[in-house]
C-alpha cells in the first residue's frame, strides 16, 4: 500500500519555521509506516524548485517526493498518478 502525506499544513504547520519536535513526530509516523510495510511518500503543491528541495531534506524527508505544483491544475492525485504511484 501506499500513503501519501501533504507537506506545507501538514507536515509542516509554521511557515518559514522547522519545529524539530513536529518533524520527529511526523517522521515517527512515516517510518511507523515503512516499517509496516507501506511506501510512503510525500506530495506538495510546491514546483521543486531547488529552495523547496532543501527545505523538504532539511526537515528529515528522505522518502520520495512528488512535486504536483509544476503546471497548472496538477492535482495531487494526478501527479502522483504520473510519477508512478497509485494513491
Amino acid at each position: 500500500m501506499i500513503i501519501a502525506f501533504d507537506f506545507d499544513g501538514t507536515l509542516k504547520r509554521v511557515p518559514g519555521e522547522t519545529d524539530r519536535k513536529e518533524a520527529a513526530f511526523w517522521l515517527d509516523i512515516m517510518d511507523r509506516f515503512t516499517l509496516q510495510g507501506w511506501q510512503v511518500i510525500v506530495c506538495t503543491m510546491r514546483r521543486g524548485h531547488y529552495m523547496d528541495q532543501q527545505e523538504l531534506m532539511n526537515y528529515g524527508i528522505t522518502c520520495p517526493i512528488v512535486y504536483a505544483g509544476k503546471g497548472s491544475g496538477n492535482w495531487k492525485r494526478e501527479a502522483c498518478k504520473e510519477a508512478g504511484y497509485r494513491v
